[in-house]
């Protein structure tokens, strides 16, 4: 009797770990139960407690962590994967996760090639953290698997091209923007004396949180700054506001609850998001952000930012690095609210069209069924 189709993810956290890349696994994972194919998210567990065995429909296996080395789990079970790779029909390697994609590598080229599955790796983004590294890493695993491979997914064109490891595999790469939740009623904004700009992200260097202070300090209109998230550069960003004399106007809250993250997003004027490298791949809050409505400004990467940032349409680009243009967009933007208006409903239906998760679901749903050429909910009913 035929069995319901079997999805794998071999993810780098299981998605209790809050990070873009997780939340992006899981919205595949729960696009592939809702085909009515049994999906199961392999990953480190970040916590190193016993996690619930299911989440939305999900199956979730956890690997033991052993250490960290930068952003990278040890979790050298990867390697012990076997029984799951012999039984399921679509596998699904999240890029990067050096451990995963060796492991899989050295199963495919230990195994006859009629037993493979079908191996469909998730491009988030390049090992940009360590670049010499990241080349060479390319050559030797990276390759490899995407030559045997039968289909990749990427957030968008910009972004596969920008990947060394994804050049001359266009032909087989399918373009699946990533999707966010929709927006939250729009809640009541309470009265402040300047314009509410908010930044969302880890306080990390790559962010540009520093470069977003510096041209603030030169603004000459009222405004409020609110940064969420937690990191590093915490520190070294507060002792920036007070050398620039801007301590009153920027909050920064830490990690907040969705419900207060929702709420800000409902009440700010404009999003910023200043990343100074691509290791920002694709920035999911620029596109939440968009599902309120929002203005944002945003810098020129060669990344899935580009894909959002549409040549400027979301409210401005500029060069990354380069405050003089980003306190000239802040000032210009700022003082035009038709403007504010106009990019905001067109970031809206931009939204509407491209980033829904109905949207990303459809399109997920058309690359399975291609490359396994039946209904998988039929199948289902077939094997009961």
């Amino acid at each position: 009797m035929p069995r319901a189709l079997t999805i794998i993810h071999l993810a780098k956290y299981l998605p209790s770990y809050s990070g873009g890349m997780e939340a992006v696994t899981e919205e595949l994972a729960c696009a592939g139960v809702a085909m009515g194919a049994r999906v199961v998210i392999v990953g480190a567990d970040p916590g190193g407690t016993s996690p619930q065995p299911s989440r939305r429909g999900i199956e979730l296996a956890a690997l033991p962590v052993y250490g960290r080395l930068g952003p990278v789990p040890l979790a050298p079970d990867f390697f012990r994967l076997e029984s799951f790779l012999q039984s399921c029909d679509v596998v699904h390697v999240h890029l990067p996760n050096p451990l995963a994609e060796a492991a899989l590598l050295k199963y495919l080229m230990s195994t006859p090639k009629h037993l493979w599955p079908k191996i469909v790796p998730i491009m988030h983004v390049g090992m940009v953290r360590w670049p010499r590294l990241g080349r060479l890493w390319e050559a030797l695993v990276q390759k490899p698997l995407l030559r045997r491979s039968v289909r990749l997914i990427a957030a968008s064109r910009e972004l596969a091209a920008g990947l060394g490891s994804m050049q001359g595999l266009s032909a087989k790469t399918e373009i699946i923007p990533f999707p966010t939740a929709p927006a939250v009623a729009q809640m009541q904004r309470t009265p402040s004396s300047g314009m509410e700009l908010l930044a969302i992200g880890r306080l990390v260097k790559y962010k540009g949180f520093d470069l977003l202070l510096e041209a603030l300090s030169g603004l000459q209109v009222a405004w409020k700054l609110t940064i969420i998230g937690a990191g590093p550069e915490r520190d070294a960003l507060v002792a920036q506001c007070r050398s620039l004399k801007i301590t009153s106007q920027v909050s920064f809250v830490g990690h907040v609850s969705d419900g207060e993250k929702q709420q800000r997003l409902s009440s700010c004027d404009i999003l910023v998001a200043p990343s100074r490298t691509a290791a920002e791949a694709y920035g999911l809050v620029i596109a939440e952000a968009f599902s309120y409505g929002k203005p944002v400004i945003t810098t020129s990467l060669a990344t899935g930012v580009a894909f959002l940032a549409r040549g400027g349409q979301c409210g401005a680009v500029v060069p990354p690095e380069n405050t003089a243009a980003l306190r000239i967009a802040l000032q210009q933007l700022l003082a035009d609210p038709a403007k504010r208006r106009s990019c905001g409903e067109g970031n809206l239906r931009f939204w509407q069209n491209e980033l829904t998760r109905e949207r990303f679901a459809e399109r997920y749903r058309a690359t399975i069924e291609a490359l396994t050429g039946d209904d998988p909910k039929q199948q289902l009913a077939n094997a009961s």
